[in-house]
C-alpha cells in the first residue's frame, strides 16, 4: 500500500468522525479507504451509463397555424 497524505478542513473532518461513529468504521483509515471506493464505482457506473444509453432522438414539435 502506498502511504497518503493530505489536508482536510476542520469542518470535514468532524462531520467525517460523526458519520464514521454512526456507521461503525472502526477508524479514519477505514472510512476514507470505503468513500474512495465508493467515488470510483459510481463514477464507472456513469460512464457506462452515458455510453450505453439510447439515443434519442427529438421529434420536431409541428405547430398547426389553421386554427
Amino acid at each position: 500500500m502506498k502511504l497518503m497524505t493530505f489536508k482536510i478542513s476542520e469542518s470535514l473532518l468532524e462531520e467525517m468522525d460523526k458519520i464514521s461513529k454512526e456507521h461503525h468504521f472502526s477508524n479514519r483509515t477505514e472510512f476514507i479507504r470505503n468513500a474512495i471506493r465508493e467515488k470510483i464505482e459510481r463514477c464507472k457506473t456513469v460512464n457506462y451509463i452515458s455510453k450505453h444509453k439510447p439515443k434519442i432522438k427529438k421529434k420536431k414539435e409541428i405547430i398547426d397555424y389553421t386554427g
